[in-house]
């Protein structure tokens, strides 16, 4: 059973059309950022741990999705705002447990959303610059990464969602003492 840790997105109309336009696999993918590439894990309590214990500590965040990206044949909207909160938890997800499980180099690529796959390379160029012409632009507050479970077409069975929560030490303080009394 592969799974995937991501971030969902909902996207605009506008950003949604370029990307209905542009990736021709948009229609198979919700449109995410992907925190751990996929990977098999069976102890799914242990994961469940891994995850809460890596996002302890992390607040919701703003996050912009505005400077194109390229890489034959992808092209991404990548990170503007958030990028540093994003590469937090890419790097947090990627150790313990999953270290070497999923992607090599999950944390070679910057955080990114695809936004087109443009498969001809004669088209290629041209393609990237009337994306770019578009000005496609996400903005948005992360508040949960989902853990997603794929079937054998990498489409999604079942999702889980973690909230991001910070727990600052009075507010811990606090709660242990209320659990005391």
């Amino acid at each position: 059973m592969k799974q995937v840790i991501n971030i969902l997105l909902k996207l605009d109309k506008k950003t949604e059309n370029i990307r209905r336009k542009y990736d021709p696999y948009s229609h198979k993918f919700k449109p995410h950022i992907t925190l751990v590439y996929p990977f098999e894990f069976k102890d799914q309590e242990a994961l469940t741990n891994h995850i809460k214990n890596s996002i302890v500590n992390i607040k919701p965040f703003e996050v912009s999705l505005e400077n194109i990206g390229e890489s034959f044949p992808f092209v991404q909207l990548i990170a503007k705002e958030g990028k540093k909160e994003l590469l937090t938890l890419r790097k947090k997800l990627n150790e313990g447990i999953l270290r070497n499980i999923g992607e090599k180099e999950p944390l070679k690529y910057p955080p990114h959303m695809s936004i087109g796959v443009i498969e001809n390379k004669g088209d290629f160029n041209r393609k990237v610059k009337e994306i770019k012409m578009l000005k496609p632009y996400y903005k948005s507050t992360i508040k949960s990464i989902q853990l997603i479970i794929l079937d054998k077409r990498m489409i999604i069975k079942s999702k889980r969602s973690f909230r991001l929560i910070w727990k600052s030490k009075s507010n811990q303080e606090r709660k242990r003492k209320q659990r005391s009394q």
